[in-house]
């Protein structure tokens, strides 16, 4: 069923959920528990450990992208979850820099 969620429906709701209240705990178990990371364009071990710690030191005042990348190991895997969901053209940049 989530396979037929459109890419940009995804990210639109994940950026929510991700700077959200609890978003440590809610990503942890969206992943650790739903194994849902596939789904969201997410690489296969995402790091959220250290998403945890950076959500916790900033309580939540980053932008979703900062969040993604704390996710990701690789400039390669922000770099698949960019065409997962079809980030915004406009922030193509920030990918690059990585």
């Amino acid at each position: 069923m989530l396979q037929s969620v459109s890419a940009e429906r995804i990210w639109t709701e994940l950026k929510r959920l991700i700077i959200g209240r609890m978003a440590d705990h809610v990503i942890r178990c969206m992943i650790e528990e739903c194994k849902l990371q596939k789904y969201l364009g997410l690489p296969e071990s995402p790091n959220v450990n250290r998403f945890a710690v950076v959500f916790s030191r900033h309580e939540g005042n980053l932008e979703p992208m900062t969040m993604i990348a704390s996710l990701c190991e690789t400039p390669e895997e922000i770099e698949r979850f960019h065409k997962k969901t079809k980030w915004d053209k406009q922030l193509d940049h920030v990918t690059k820099k990585c």
